[in-house]
């Protein structure tokens, strides 16, 4: 059995990443990219392997500062005139008490969380601004203050060594 297995069945609860949704984001003109517990993300250059891992950075590293999350020109999407930015992640399995009060109605029944990053650009000015959003469902998202949410899922981002026989 394996060991994700192994703690499901001993009542641990692991908040599962399932998916990830990115709209105008970089290279990124509309996607979704769905995660099993053990995902690998692999290809040649110059794909958004790195945009990716970045676009979950902005919603989980709380190691980025305020002014890292300020969108640029460079992060709308490069290949046609956009002016909005939708990163929403998709949570499975959340039932851990501590996550579960701190987003009080915002948990969907069937324990499913989505929390989003959006920004825009005014087509006039050029003035970006961006917020955070959380709820039950895609449709369903209200806006947060901030990413007061990072204590509660209590995260570190850990750079890769590119050490592949590990």
């Amino acid at each position: 059995m394996n060991k994700f297995k192994e703690l499901l069945i001993r009542g641990v609860f692991l908040l599962l990443i399932s998916s990830i949704n990115l709209n105008g984001f970089r290279n990124y003109e509309k996607a979704v990219i769905n995660f099993q517990p053990k995902t690998l993300i692999i290809g040649s250059n110059d794909i958004g392997k790195s945009n990716l891992l970045y676009a979950l950075r902005i919603l989980l590293d709380k190691s980025l500062s305020e002014a890292d999350l300020e969108p640029t020109d460079s992060d709308f999407f490069a290949y046609k005139d956009t002016n909005k930015i939708e990163i929403i992640l998709k949570f499975i399995n959340v039932a851990d008490e501590c996550v579960v009060s701190n987003f009080k109605g915002k948990i969907s029944d069937s324990n499913e969380l989505f929390i989003a990053y959006k920004a825009s650009r005014d087509p006039n000015t050029g003035e970006k601004k961006h917020h955070f959003e959380a709820g039950k469902s895609i449709d369903d998202l209200d806006e947060i203050k901030g990413r007061y949410y990072l204590k509660t899922l209590n995260l570190k981002y850990v750079a890769s060594n590119r050490d592949l026989s590990a």
